[in-house]
């Protein structure tokens, strides 16, 4: 039986779409298309340099306005257009606090950046963490983004328990195997597309609920 839930943020705890900053950001470039940003700043190398923490937000904003040859926008702006592009899961906050209030222990593990996690830090799902004290595993903090197992031990560690008795909650199927392949429950669970009874249902068969 499952003791602890570790849960990813992206599409879990609140939802995002970077293709909206990417729209925007065509405003400032006549040579790009929204698709096209996407696929310089998040589909290479440089965003996963800023989420494992190897370069800084101003450092990765002077890259990423090189790239994508913008004109009249400065790193600040362009700081706030990347980070504008979350919206809160506020039909998961009761499974949180009734997992909370059953002492079920929690943690969250996000492949993430200082700037994102300084936007996604203001949504209620987010701050239930913070109040809570639950360890928060962030990717720019210990320098490796999922699907590497390294992330996936350290909230083991925090949490004190064995892979077996944890089950982890994410979006993406890629993430899920990699916690199942170290003996963890994996639940895919993606908050654009599945209802919030759906995550109950999937938990319900790991932990009493």
């Amino acid at each position: 039986m499952v003791r602890s839930v570790i849960f990813d943020i992206g599409n879990v705890l609140i939802t995002f779409d970077k293709l909206l900053a990417c729209e925007e950001l065509t405003t400032y470039t006549k040579e790009k298309t929204a698709d096209e940003i996407h696929k310089l700043l998040v589909g290479e190398d440089l965003e996963h340099l800023l989420e494992t923490g190897t370069i800084s937000e101003t450092q990765f904003a002077k890259k990423a306005l090189t790239k994508i040859n913008a004109q009249g926008l400065d790193e600040k702006k362009f700081l706030e257009i990347w980070s504008d592009v979350y919206e809160g899961n506020n039909e998961i906050i009761d499974l949180l606090n009734e997992l909370h209030e059953r002492s079920v222990p929690m943690a969250i593990v996000s492949t993430n950046s200082t700037v994102a996690y300084a936007a996604c830090r203001k949504f209620e799902t987010v701050r239930l963490f913070e109040d809570w004290k639950a360890p928060i595993i962030l990717s720019h903090e210990v320098g490796v983004t999922k699907p590497n197992e390294k992330i996936f031990r350290l909230a083991l560690e925090a949490l004190g328990c064995e892979a077996k008795d944890a089950a982890f909650i994410d979006d993406i199927t890629e993430n899920i195997e990699a916690a199942k392949n170290l003996g963890m429950a994996g639940i895919e669970y993606n908050a654009k597309v599945h209802s919030i009874q759906y995550l109950r249902d999937e938990l319900s068969r790991l932990i009493a609920l």
